[in-house]
């Protein structure tokens, strides 16, 4: 089995310990006995599921045919969700309509469209570089409309975290690209501007935000809260199982599993869980360091960006200094869109990794 891996080892140790934590946390954020079996199961096959993505990409070769055809038929099926979510297939409360329902499968299309918009800016940054710097509608017509359509559509059904963490990565991938920066700062203000406007014209939302920045300043005692459930874990937690905030918050297994973890297996497990992703982000950037040619580097700093953001994002939330996004621990918390997603990003890597010849001494 070992033989079969040739991706960073570091990274797949990593990515097993995570994955091994998620069934704890499966586990220790269900509030009764009844029914976990069920979940247990439904979690365990998008853990499979989500391992076979991985391994798939990785034997996948990022240069070839295969991988171009496979990612445009996936950045069109991706766009195609977002715009189902418009129609009676979309479920979700008031205007977040984040879920997409197919028969007897739900999805969360945003999970999805996080990688692949940028899957799709390091093709036109590695092909079309020339010709984006050599005339501003180059720029509009490669860039500024894909982003911002999508942007602006995932934003008015996601609403503002996951497309600022979206937003967030594609700003993080020009900037290492030869991009003119005028460029960039277009994207930026673009991006400032499409903010403002939906500030002011998402009047319900916003109070709703508006709460959640004032309640990261709320120093009151709530038992169900996810800030003061990782002070009552203390150094050595409650032990597992004996946790209260399970009992009081929705979502808890994946929007604040973290603030689980560190309550029950106190600030020890909350450590060890962080420099997890500390080494995932070590890795990570060996590899870019090692990687021979431009679109390689381009897949695997976005990717990466992608997934450390998103898990600083989720912890910082937990731990009270950022407000309530809803998302989710990645490889960690339950929920398939968002596993399978990461995996995809992660198998992406690891398959970058394996096809540069300078990788062999440096990731020993």
């Amino acid at each position: 089995m070992v033989k079969l891996i040739k991706g960073d080892k570091g990274i797949y140790a990593a990515l097993i310990i995570l994955l091994l934590l998620s069934f704890i946390g499966v586990l220790t954020t269900y509030p009764t006995t009844v029914g976990v079996g069920k979940v247990m199961i439904e979690h365990a096959a998008f853990v499979v599921l989500g391992l076979i993505v991985v391994f798939t990409f990785e034997y996948i070769n990022y240069k070839g045919k295969l991988f171009r055809n496979l990612m445009f038929v996936a950045c069109i099926l991706s766009l195609l969700s977002i715009i189902l979510l418009y129609t009676p297939m979309g479920i979700g409360a008031a205007k977040a309509v984040r879920t997409l329902r197919l028969g007897g499968f739900s999805i969360q299309p945003v999970e999805f469209a996080k990688v692949f918009v940028l899957i799709y800016l390091c093709f036109v940054c590695n092909e079309k570089i020339n010709e984006i710097n050599s005339s501003w509608k180059y720029f509009i017509l490669y860039i500024l409309i894909p982003v911002g359509v999508l942007g602006a559509m995932c934003l008015e059904r996601q609403g503002l975290s996951s497309t600022a963490i979206m937003v967030v990565a594609v700003f993080v991938l020009l900037l290492i690209t030869p991009i003119k920066k005028q460029y960039i700062w277009t994207v930026v203000g673009v991006g400032i501007l499409v903010l403002l406007l939906y500030i002011i014209f998402d009047g319900e939302r916003n109070i709703t935000w508006l709460k959640r920045i004032l309640g990261v300043f709320n120093k009151e005692k709530i038992v169900g809260d996810p800030v003061n459930a990782i002070g009552r874990g203390g150094f050595f937690g409650t032990f597992f199982g004996e946790g209260k905030v399970k009992e009081f918050l929705i979502n808890i297994d994946s929007d604040f599993v973290f603030s689980a973890f560190v309550e029950e297996g106190g600030i020890i497990l909350g450590t060890f869980i962080i420099l997890i992703y500390v080494v995932i982000m070590l890795r990570i950037a060996k590899i870019v360091l090692s990687t021979n040619d431009l679109f390689g580097k381009y897949l695997v700093y976005s990717l990466g960006v992608l997934i450390i953001l998103q898990a600083a994002v989720h912890i910082l939330v937990c731990i009270g200094i950022a407000p309530e996004t809803g998302q989710q621990l990645p490889f960690v918390s339950k929920g398939g869109s968002s596993m399978l997603s990461m995996c995809l990003a992660m198998g992406i890597i690891q398959g970058v990794a394996i096809r540069n010849v300078n990788l062999n001494n440096k990731l020993s």
